[in-house]
């Protein structure tokens, strides 16, 4: 069995890959000619590929073992790099978002069972926190390293693609050493995932508390190089990773200061920071200032993680023997709905109307939904405190 911080870094590097374009978006608008939506669409491209993983490797990884459908994942991930070096045009950079979301997909499911599994039965919380620190992690780093290796280096729409191949290669390594199939699991492999019905009130609560803070930190790696190229008026590369940074950066170290608070009280504090960071990315839009923007991506960071930890603990905790992966992909699908319905009606409208009003709209929508996830935590606080976030 591998131990789980080793699958961990396996998650990290994944995810690190699949954050690495954000700060190129940019470089390849100018250099490819094409408008804002098709910059949400490339990023969609990421969101179905996600989904296809997540609405399938569940459910294969619970009937196969989660080996089988993380070391396919890993070398779509290797491909999907490949692609991004030598894209020429939009389509191969959505073909290549497309195959790092269904690597990303499968190691956000089949990933985090296997951090379970490799932790054992008693473990619950910290398997949790390693679960959904790995992939903030790894989205915090990824888009730094591009941006850094873009202003500073040659070839800055391929150098970090070819970089990170090494790394995502050697994690053939400790995967091979993950357990197979889970003992007891069988049914067909190709099946849509479903909540099972005696909880199905507690999965939904964990979709909403998951979802819409994944969209508005979704901003900042997808059109979120474009808001500070061009309302904010610069063009560093850097900057705009270091933004990606500080988003996942805060929010992956957010989780380890929060590890004695229980589930519902990071769920609160998850939703009321994410609200704050609507109305901060609002502001910083129409005053045209990096600094609010910097305190924004922190905000957005620690909502999304907080309520990340808080809907997949409330998802494992509850989920039924032999369908952990299963129910985990609920989760996770939900917030990749979320964030690629509302990227691309924000890509879509700005065409429209332009970036600012686009990002005002953006801004009051999932303002309204986070509130709404709010007021349903309160509301079923009971079943949410019954599971504290025992990750010592």
């Amino acid at each position: 069995m591998a131990r789980p911080s080793w699958i961990a870094a396996s998650v990290f590097l994944v995810f690190a890959a699949s954050n690495a374009p954000a700060p190129l978006y940019v470089v390849w608008q100018r250099e490819m000619g094409f408008p804002p939506s098709t910059v949400s669409l490339i990023f969609v491209s990421y969101i179905v590929g996600s989904v296809v993983a997540l609405v399938f490797g569940g459910r294969a990884s619970d009937r196969f073992g989660r080996r089988a459908v993380l070391l396919p994942a890993l070398g779509l991930a290797i491909v999907a790099c490949l692609v991004f070096a030598t894209a020429r045009t939009p389509l191969w950079l959505e073909t290549g978002r497309f195959f790092i979301g269904l690597a990303s997909g499968a190691f956000g499911a089949a990933g985090s069972a296997a951090i379970a599994d490799a932790f054992g039965p008693g473990r619950g919380g910290r398997a949790a926190l390693y679960a959904s620190a790995a992939p903030v992690a790894g989205s915090a780093v990824g888009p730094l390293l591009s941006g850094v290796l873009a202003d500073v280096a040659p070839a800055p729409t391929r150098l970090v693609f070819l970089v990170l191949i090494v790394p995502l290669a050697a994690a053939v390594i400790p995967l091979t050493a993950v357990g197979g199939r889970p003992a007891g699991v069988g049914g067909r492999w190709v099946q849509l995932p479903s909540i099972p019905r005696e909880i199905a009130g507690t999965v939904v609560l964990a979709m909403a508390v998951a979802g819409s803070p994944f969209a508005l930190a979704g901003l900042f790696i997808s059109l979120g190089p474009a808001l500070i190229a061009d309302l904010l008026g610069n063009d560093s590369r850097t900057l705009a990773g270091a933004v990606s940074f500080v988003v996942f950066g805060a929010g992956a170290s957010a989780q380890f200061l929060v590890r004695r608070m229980s589930i519902y009280r990071v769920a609160v504090v998850g939703l009321t920071v994410s609200a704050l960071a609507a109305v901060l990315i609002a502001v910083a839009v129409g005053a045209a200032s990096v600094p609010v923007i910097v305190v924004a991506a922190i905000a957005a960071g620690l909502g999304q993680s907080l309520a990340q930890l808080a809907g997949l603990t409330l998802a494992r905790g509850y989920a039924p023997a032999g369908r952990t992966a299963e129910v985990v992909s609920m989760v996770w699908l939900a917030g990749y709905a979320t964030v690629g319905s509302g990227i691309l009606g924000l890509g879509f409208l700005a065409d429209g109307i332009g970036l600012r009003p686009a990002t005002y709209a953006f801004c009051g929508f999932f303002l309204a939904c986070v509130c709404g996830a709010g007021v349903a935590v309160v509301r079923r606080r009971p079943v949410v405190e019954a599971l504290e976030a025992d990750t010592h």
